[in-house]
């Protein structure tokens, strides 16, 4: 026999998927040698310089007799293939025979319900709605601290520019070149001075609106704990949330967006070392690691505009109707995440680094004051209730195949990057 042939197929057994490796070796060459079967997971992020994530499990270990040699893996449940708009995951089975590697790629899809159809500009609102904002309305609904703080920067600048504005008047015509450089070099640092103040007081920017997200009691976020989220969970959306209104918010809108989020990393912009010149070529420990964070598929869970809330009202008593967690598990893909042993039910979902996860949102939007969000940690919801789920269950027929593998010898993968 004079081919190399790697076959893989998808079976069911006892309600269990598995996948049935076909190895038909060449017995003129490879007959008595040790074979080793891996599965592969890999997380393929899609950028111009990428950093790849790989998983593998060692299946068997065989020695080459026979003409055809069949292997049996159990894929676990969480394990399927996935193509998304920043990350694929892609699964292989590879045969190493010696220094040479056989690979085969295969799918294992997933039913998900989709969601409904959305334009690109639709899904973008939903993850990140825009933010119009009226700063005179905002500013006297600031805190006493906040409000001294902006005022005190708003004075400090406009007695910055004043004293500039005599110093170039009386001063800048009797400087010579170099006291000119001088002067113009101070002024260039303190105006980037203020600009750095102004950027980094937004955050104080937070007016107080009298709202207060929360976590349900009962819910706890300890790996392992009883009281998690789960399709059987019900709420109301006014469990999430408390205090009373601390001004007319007319017009405000609350939604609940859930959604998957997919992750990966790569390679940025090289550092600048002008030490070395400009024709250095940097090694990869002085480039930058970028976090690849996309939320996608993003569902309305909840959704509810209130044309008249005066101030001093209850906000729990306007949002008090249903909030249906089940499309989480339903509509939602389950979290596969590429990490050191594929562990997705173990590793928490804050310390990932490739894969695919999901999240929940809550979006508080009003027309002309600052919105509020909370984002809540998928920590509070039990992974295992994606895969409990009958309509997210592997389909029954087998899947589809791409590279057969025949009479050749596949080159491996090419090597994860130096940051994996």
């Amino acid at each position: 026999m004079g081919k190399v042939i790697l076959e893989v197929k998808l079976e069911e057994l006892e309600g269990e998927h598995q996948a049935v490796i076909l190895f038909h070796p060449d017995l003129r060459k490879q007959t008595g040698k040790t074979a080793e079967v891996k599965l592969v997971l890999s997380c393929r992020v899609e950028e111009s310089s990428p950093i790849n994530k790989n998983i593998e499990k060692r299946i068997e270990t065989f020695t080459i007799q026979e003409p055809v040699h069949t292997v049996r893996c159990d894929l676990p449940r969480r394990f399927f293939t996935y193509e998304g708009s920043s990350i694929d995951l892609v699964a292989w089975i590879s045969v190493d025979v010696g220094s040479a590697r056989f690979v085969q790629k295969f799918e294992k899809p997933l039913r998900v319900v989709e969601p409904e159809a959305a334009s690109q500009e639709e899904e973008l609102e939903r993850v990140s709605p825009p933010d119009e904002v009226s700063y005179v309305k905002n500013f006297f609904l600031l805190p006493t601290d906040s409000q001294l703080i902006y005022a005190g920067l708003f004075l400090a600048t406009l007695f910055a520019l004043w004293l500039t504005e005599k110093f170039l008047v009386t001063s800048v015509l009797r400087m010579n070149d170099d006291q000119m450089e001088m002067a113009l070099a101070v002024i260039f640092l303190v105006g980037f001075f203020f600009v750095y103040l102004w950027a980094r007081s937004r955050s104080l920017f937070k007016p107080e609106l009298g709202l207060r997200f929360k976590i349900p009691g009962g819910l706890s976020d300890q790996p392992g704990h009883e009281s998690k989220i789960n399709r059987e969970s019900r709420f109301q959306v006014s469990d999430w949330l408390e205090g009373e209104a601390e001004a007319d918010l007319h017009g405000v809108r609350l939604r609940v967006v859930a959604g998957n989020i997919e992750k990966g990393r790569h390679v940025g912009e090289r550092e600048v070392d002008a030490s070395k010149g400009a024709a250095h070529f940097f090694k990869p420990s002085s480039w930058k690691v970028k976090e690849s964070f996309v939320k996608v598929r993003p569902l309305v869970l909840y959704e509810k505009t209130v044309e008249q809330l005066p101030k001093g009202s209850k906000l729990a008593a306007y949002f008090n109707d249903p909030l249906d967690l089940r499309p989480v598990f339903t509509r939602l893909y389950p979290p596969d995440l590429v990490a050191t042993g594929g562990d997705g039910e173990l590793l928490p979902l804050e310390e990932w680094t490739h894969g695919l996860g999901y999240y929940l949102d809550f979006q508080f939007l009003h027309p002309t004051l600052v919105d509020v969000t909370f984002e809540v940690s998928s920590s509070y919801f039990d992974p295992l209730e994606f895969y409990r789920n009958p309509s997210i269950e592997p389909p029954m027929e087998q899947g589809s195949w791409s590279g057969h593998g025949e009479d050749e010898e596949i080159k491996p993968p090419a090597p994860p990057g130096p940051y994996e």
